[in-house]
C-alpha cells in the first residue's frame, strides 16, 4: 500500500502487477483496478514512502517504478536495480529507501542501499546474510530490523540489523582489569535509521573513525582524563 491507501497486488498468474486505486485514502467497494506492469512474471511487491513500487519478477533482477508526486503515472517509469541475482523473491524497503530482498536460489538476503532517501542508477548492494533455505518473503520493522521467512527452514530468522550490541565483562576486583578488557564496538550508520550516541558521562575521549567528527555543541568540554563533563560526538555525514 502506498502513501494514498492506493493497494498494488502481484498477480503472478496474469504476469501482472496491479493497483487497486483508493478514493480519498479508501479503496471503495468497488474499485478501479488498473494495470502497471505485464508480461512479467511478478512475484512480491513493495512501496515506499514517496510512493514509488519495487517488484520482484522470477528469473529477472530487482525493480523499481518511480512515482511522480507519490503517485504512478499511466505510463511510468520502470528502472533495473542491479543484476547478477538467481532468483529474487521477497522485497522490502525501509523508512530510508534502502531495500531488502531475498534470492532463494542462491539462499541469500541483500540489501541495495539508497543514498539520500532513494537508489542511485548504479546502487551498492550488499549480501547480509546467508546460509537460509529458500527465503522468501521478508519484512522491516520501524528500527530497521530484518524478519525472513525461511521456508526450508521452517523458520522465521531476524537480521538484527539495527538492535545495538551489548558488552558483557567478568566480574572484577576494584581496581582491577578485567579478563575481557577491552572489547571494541564498531557502529556503522546504514542510512535506515537515525544514528544517535548517548552523552557519555565519564571515560577518555573517544576515537573517531572516517565520516565521523566531534561536535562541541553548546560550549559542553570533551570527556578525557582530566575531566568527567559530558561530551557530544555525533556523525558528520551518514555512511552508506
Amino acid at each position: 500500500m502506498d502513501p494514498a491507501g492506493n493497494v498494488f497486488v502481484a498477480d503472478y498468474g496474469n504476469n501482472a502487477l496491479k493497483e487497486i486505486l483508493a478514493v480519498n485514502g479508501t479503496i471503495p467497494a468497488s474499485p478501479t483496478v488498473q494495470t502497471v506492469v505485464t508480461g512479467m512474471e511478478v512475484g512480491y511487491v513493495a512501496v515506499d514512502g514517496s510512493g514509488n513500487v519495487y517488484f520482484t519478477a522470477f528469473d529477472c533482477p530487482v525493480m523499481e517504478i518511480l512515482a511522480i508526486n507519490g503517485s504512478i503515472p499511466s505510463s511510468p517509469t520502470i528502472v533495473t536495480l542491479g543484476g547478477g541475482f538467481s532468483q529474487p523473491t521477497g522485497i522490502a524497503v525501509d523508512n530510508g529507501g534502502n531495500v531488502y530482498f531475498t534470492d532463494n536460489i542462491q539462499n541469500t538476503v541483500s540489501e541495495i542501499h539508497a543514498v539520500n532517501g532513494s537508489v542511485p542508477s548504479s546502487p551498492s548492494i550488499t549480501t547480509l546474510n546467508s546460509g537460509f533455505n529458500i527465503p522468501l518473503g521478508l519484512a522491516v520493522d520501524a528500527g530497521g530490523n530484518v524478519f525472513v521467512a525461511d521456508y526450508g527452514n521452517q523458520r522465521v530468522a531476524k537480521l538484527d540489523i539495527a538492535d545495538p550490541p551489548s558488552l558483557t565483562f567478568a566480574s572484577t576486583a576494584v581496581g582491577a582489569t578485567s579478563t575481557h578488557s577491552p572489547q571494541t564496538v564498531t557502529v556503522e550508520n546504514i542510512g535506515n535509521a537515525t544514528l544517535t550516541f548517548p552523552i557519555p558521562s565519564t571515560g577518555y575521549n573517544p576515537s573517531i573513525a572516517p565520516n565521523f567528527a566531534l561536535s562541541n555543541y553548546g560550549g559542553c568540554p570533551l570527556v578525557s582524563a582530566n575531566s568527567s563533563g559530558p561530551g557530544h560526538w555525533r556523525p558528520a555525514q551518514p555512511a552508506n
